[in-house]
């Protein structure tokens, strides 16, 4: 489970939930050869996973006090900065509302601190549980 929903895809990259604040979605991947590029670090596609899946978690969360509302992503940048070896925790937030449409960001960070990408993404919500 990953906040609170089955994915098959999450589960298959081994990633986990740290925890949840009033405005921040945490997750974590400890890295297995499967997860790794041919350097021996995180794949681009693994982080990539991990920054829109969190943010999709805190979107949820932002569209709905229990999370319940479906919510879609329209549209994802993600800046790789550094590299991660052993392990990768994210943290993501909403930044902004318009309607429907949540912008969010989150960050990455490897097993040193250090960050090792950021990444923006325009989320939609699908349908509203009201």
């Amino acid at each position: 489970m990953f906040f609170g929903l089955t994915s098959p895809f999450v589960e298959h990259c081994f990633i986990a939930e740290i925890g949840r604040t009033d405005d921040a979605f945490r997750a974590r991947v400890e890295l297995r050869p499967e997860l790794t590029n041919s350097f021996g670090g995180a794949h681009g596609g693994l982080i990539a996973t991990i920054l829109d899946g969190t943010m999709t978690a805190a979107a949820r969360y932002a569209a709905h006090p229990e999370g319940r509302d479906a919510v879609g992503t329209v549209d994802l940048s993600v800046s790789y900065i550094g590299q991660a070896k052993s392990l990768i925790d994210c943290t993501a937030k909403l930044t902004a509302r318009r309607g429907r449409t949540l912008y969010m960001e989150s960050s990455a960070w490897n097993e040193d601190g250090a960050l090792i990408a950021r990444a923006t993404s325009t989320m939609r919500v699908l349908s509203s549980s009201k």
